[in-house]
């Protein structure tokens, strides 16, 4: 289902095993209580999302767009989450957020963060998507 559009989907208690939804859109999906172990998310875009309460051991949101995206109590040991985008994102109650890789991730002033996890401010957080000048 790579690049396959699930916005505003209701997913809820899916089980998403090792799914692979590379570049996929899922703003505003809800995916609450899913199953989604080494399910893979990268590059996709999931703004608002609600992955609350899911199992997301193994996943991989590498390079995925997540502002205000919601993981409350969702179980994140062993995901990445390497250059993810977390603007306004709701990470305060991650389960084993502490045995995620959030290496090159980024956070607005606005994401709430699990105990002991600093991430960097976005470089253009706050300012919307970027135009290309035309020459």
């Amino acid at each position: 289902a790579n690049g396959a559009n699930f916005s505003d989907a209701n997913i809820d208690y899916g089980d998403l095993r090792e799914a692979k939804f590379i570049g996929g859109s899922f703003g505003g999906t809800s995916i609450t209580y899913g199953l989604c172990r080494g399910a893979d998310f990268s590059a996709s875009t999931a703004v608002g999302a609600i992955f609350d309460f899911a199992i997301l051991n193994g996943a991989s949101f590498d390079g995925a767009l997540l502002s205000g995206a919601s993981f409350v109590e969702a179980d994140v040991s062993g995901a990445s989450f390497r250059g993810a985008r977390l603007q306004g994102a709701n990470l305060a109650r991650m389960i084993n957020s502490g045995l995620a890789d959030f290496s090159g991730a980024c956070r607005s002033e606005t994401t709430l963060l699990p105990p002991g996890l600093v991430l960097p401010l976005c470089e253009d957080a706050g300012r919307g998507p970027r135009l290309i000048d035309a020459p």
